[in-house]
């Protein structure tokens, strides 16, 4: 008799995906990666698209998500299910941006913020290797209208260069935790090479 009842109850119990596992995230178009993307394109606040100024390294800090995570995943994800690709709706935070910030340097400093700074204490920071990039501060001078005038970025302190927010796997070189020091300084002393790293993979899919 208790045999049949647990017979009866795995056959009838409903099953129930967790929403943070694999399963259901690969299901999520966020973390679809296509197998080329091309070359992406931004657009001005006037709808001007403009491509890449150019391709380069940097860093992208975040506590968001693990190397664990976008191994998974196959790479870092979009944020939006519905991505913007404009440029001013990324500077103003829009949590649909088809963009995501790197910049230059690991700037570890609140006076000089960089990824590390963002990441904070126990986040990552993560090499990018060839990302197609915009310069928002440049691309946005003199074009923001408020009323009768135009203005520049009112958020050039950030110094961020904008690159696309989904990141395939294979064009991401390196990883290192953060670590505050006493003085507040936030800084990566270990770095983990990806395995997956191809940058000749990596270009063909940005269409070069």
């Amino acid at each position: 008799m208790r045999v049949l009842l647990f017979i009866t109850t795995i056959l009838f119990t409903p099953i129930s995906w967790a929403t943070n596992g694999c399963s259901s995230q690969l299901l999520d178009e966020r973390y679809q990666f296509p197998e080329k993307f091309g070359t992406p394109k931004a657009a001005l606040p006037d709808g001007k698209a403009i491509e890449p100024q150019y391709f380069r390294d940097g860093y992208h800090g975040s506590d968001k998500f693990t190397p664990e995570q976008i191994i998974e995943w196959g790479g870092i994800p979009a944020k939006s299910k519905n991505p913007k690709w404009k440029l001013l709706e990324h500077v103003r935070q829009d949590p649909d941006s088809a963009f995501r910030g790197m910049t230059e340097d690991l700037g570890g400093l609140e006076s000089a913020p960089g990824a590390a700074f963002w990441a904070g204490d126990k986040g990552w920071v993560y090499k990018i290797g060839s990302a197609p990039a915009w310069d928002a501060n440049a691309n946005l001078a003199g074009k923001i209208k408020t009323g009768a005038k135009f203005i520049d970025n009112p958020y050039r302190g950030e110094r961020e260069i904008v690159i696309p927010a989904q990141m395939p796997i294979f064009c991401i070189e390196q990883w290192g935790m953060v670590k505050e020091l006493m003085s507040g300084n936030m800084v990566v002393r270990n770095w983990t090479t990806n395995p997956h790293y191809d940058l000749k993979k990596c270009l063909k899919y940005w269409g070069r």
